[in-house]
């Protein structure tokens, strides 16, 4: 019977050493995990917008400007940019680095099918529509 309640003793100091325990960590400031904020995505006709604007800029040919917009926006951003254009490219396989490279040969694929052609027979060009 002694040995019992030995035992219920060692078991009340552990009760004890265990909720004292439990005051020290609810007085720590633990953060929490935060949730990302929602990105307010732009719909589908600002992201043609804005996939015009780029080409046109491409044209222009002045500066990178595929790698300044693949750099300035999130891959959230870019990856609905991409679906919304229909531009099979996928980051969650690629890097941003091999999206720019492959948003540029898409934007020269453009530039060559919207090209006027040029009759080589007669030298003179026919407008495509």
């Amino acid at each position: 019977m002694n040995k019992i309640q030995t035992i219920f003793r060692t078991i009340e100091s552990i009760e004890e050493k265990l909720g004292e325990l439990k005051e020290q960590v609810g007085a720590l400031d633990i953060p929490k995990k935060t949730k990302r904020p929602n990105l307010c995505l732009p719909d589908d006709s600002e992201f043609k917008t804005e996939y015009e604007t780029l080409y046109l800029k491409f044209l222009e040919a002045k500066t990178d400007v595929v790698a300044e917009f693949i750099d300035s926006h999130s891959n959230t951003y870019l990856a609905a940019f991409f679906k919304s254009n229909s531009l099979p490219i996928d980051l969650k396989r690629v890097s941003k680095k091999g999206a720019t490279e492959q948003m540029r040969n898409w934007l020269s694929q453009r530039k060559a099918v919207t090209a006027p052609v040029i009759e080589k027979s007669r030298g003179t060009k026919i407008e495509s529509q």
